[in-house]
């Protein structure tokens, strides 16, 4: 053979004539990749609810600092309130 290419040609000449395989695959193929896709999302609830408690606690914690923020006399007050008896 001198040219290389010859072998490829004829693979690609008797592949041609073969005759597809009546396979229906589509179904299997969906179902893999719907579980697939379900293991993957799986995480994404359990982020979101934590996200949602830290920023819950935070909100809560940020409202009591900018309470006290707002009026630095009151937490004075409060403080010598308990340390003169």
């Amino acid at each position: 053979m001198k040219d290389p290419l010859v072998y490829v040609q004829r693979v690609a000449e008797r592949a041609r004539l073969d005759e597809a395989p009546v396979v229906h695959a589509t179904n299997g193929v969906m179902a893999a990749i719907r579980a697939e896709h379900y293991r993957r999302d799986r995480v994404l609830p359990w982020m979101v609810a934590a996200s949602a408690a830290v920023a819950a606690g935070m909100s809560a914690q940020l409202f009591t600092i900018a309470r006290a923020l707002s009026n630095p006399l009151a937490t004075l007050f409060h403080m010598s309130a308990t340390l003169i008896p």
